[in-house]
């Protein structure tokens, strides 16, 4: 009795001290928790719409059937990041649709989502940006018959949800994982498990994201933050306070290995570099 009410005391004392200071509001917004249950005015409305008219026309311009976008969900550029979260976007009959995991309140679940591209967007709470790659052509046709396939990537979604998920471990997953995993069975058919696609993603010498907290930040993490955890993480590297996962970027890197070049970025987008193009923080409503 006497330990758990000095531990609960320790707890309590931790959360006023990180409270007071800003940190755990800090961790909140650095590991990607989203909005859950925020109003979304008609002006915003609007606005996503607009945005989603434009990407669809650029989109509909390149000729191509599908490709990867990656969406501004949180400032993050302090930890070596733009994007957040990622999706395919495939053109079907009635328009373009996103394809993607999606972790809409703070949970240990995740969940698939196909929706229209204004949908996709109203859910950030930064100033908008966008980045697009789009793989090579036989890709995009393997990628297009999986999605069409429910039951083919099936064994690729983990509902066990971690915003820091390890990529290799296939014990959580997070949003860009599930687009890595799937893109890995795009390029080798004989992937039927996670475990397969993490085997094959070292093999590809696929590089993850790296961010470096020490034993604090990842206690407070994984103990108040519900879409954390750590359990799927090898000892030695939490030691060592590196926490690797799957971010937008590491996944965009590897996707774009095997990307067509884009020439012809066009208003509202710009070149990034060759491989991609982008909205770049235009004004939000």
């Amino acid at each position: 009795m006497r330990k758990r009410l000095k531990r609960t005391i320790a707890i309590v004392a931790t959360v006023l001290i990180l409270s007071s200071t800003g940190l755990l509001y800090s961790f909140y917004k650095t590991l990607l928790i989203p909005s859950c249950g925020k109003k979304v005015t008609d002006e915003a409305l609007l606005y996503y719409e607009k945005v989603g008219d434009q990407l669809e026309a650029w989109l509909d311009q390149t000729g191509e059937t599908l490709a990867i976008i990656g969406r501004k969900g949180q400032d993050l550029e302090k930890h070596g990041m733009i994007y957040s979260h990622l999706a395919f976007v495939k053109k079907e009959a009635h328009g373009w649709f996103v394809y993607h995991l999606l972790n809409a309140c703070p949970t240990d679940v995740g969940e698939l989502h196909r929706e229209n591209l204004a949908h996709f967007f109203k859910v950030t709470n930064a100033p908008h940006s966008v980045s697009i790659v789009i793989p090579e052509r036989d890709i995009q046709a393997k990628l297009s018959t999986l999605l069409d396939n429910p039951d083919a990537i099936a064994p690729l979604f983990e509902t066990d949800y971690s915003a820091v998920a390890s990529p290799f471990n296939a014990i959580t997953q997070n949003s860009n994982g599930w687009i890595l995993e799937v893109y890995a069975k795009a390029l080798d058919p004989n992937i039927t498990t996670r475990r397969d696609a993490a085997n094959f993603l070292r093999t590809a010498d696929y590089q993850p994201m790296a961010l470096y907290k020490g034993t604090i930040y990842q206690w407070v993490s994984k103990t108040f933050i519900p879409n954390i955890t750590l359990k799927d993480h090898d000892a030695e590297n939490l030691k060592a306070g590196r926490i690797e996962f799957n971010s937008a970027e590491s996944v965009m890197q590897f996707i774009a290995r095997k990307s067509l070049p884009i020439s012809h970025c066009t208003a509202p987008f710009e070149a990034v570099h060759a491989n991609a193009c982008e909205v770049k923080n235009a004004p939000a409503p």
